[in-house]
């Protein structure tokens, strides 16, 4: 009897710390996704992204990374240094570390992203844009133009 009582009260307090755990986690944006935007002569071109955005205190100080690809041979790396959660909205930024396209090169870039719901082509959005200087990643700013997720999936987690 004392061990099935050792026993439960173990389970009890490894459900206890799961949920504390997962409350603890920093507000985050997770995903890999296609979608598809407009390169420069106005021509839609399939593209990929992977991030993971980890917002690791309330000034936005952030850590992570972005992977981007195009079927045009186009690629980027950002370091993500800013992350900003509201609801089922993110916005992340950082400077390239490394890419193939000489305009990116030095470059900041925000991307945005909008957790519409599982699978991702049930409503997730994304979009982005590049700066010659650190932006930051203010909550509630908007992208100029939404790019509807078309594979993959995203997660916003507040």
């Amino acid at each position: 009897m004392r061990s099935l009582c050792a026993a439960v009260v173990a389970l009890f307090l490894v459900a206890i710390l799961a949920q504390v755990a997962a409350a603890a986690s920093p507000p985050k944006a997770t995903g890999g996704i296609q979608f598809y935007r407009n390169d420069d002569d106005g021509n839609q071109v399939k593209g990929w992204v992977e991030f993971q955005a980890h917002q690791m205190d309330a000034d936005g100080t952030a850590k992570g990374s972005a992977r981007y690809h195009d079927e045009q041979g186009n690629k980027l790396t950002i370091d993500i240094t800013c992350t900003a959660v509201w609801g089922d909205y993110a916005t992340f930024s950082g400077q390239a570390v490394s890419t193939n396209v000489d305009e990116w090169t030095d470059k900041w870039f925000v991307l945005w992203v909008h957790d519409g719901g599982s699978p991702g082509t049930n409503g997730d959005e994304f979009g982005a844009d590049v700066f010659d200087q650190d932006p930051g990643c203010v909550p509630g700013s908007m992208p100029r133009e939404w790019s509807p997720v078309i594979g993959g999936n995203l997660v916003v987690h507040p």
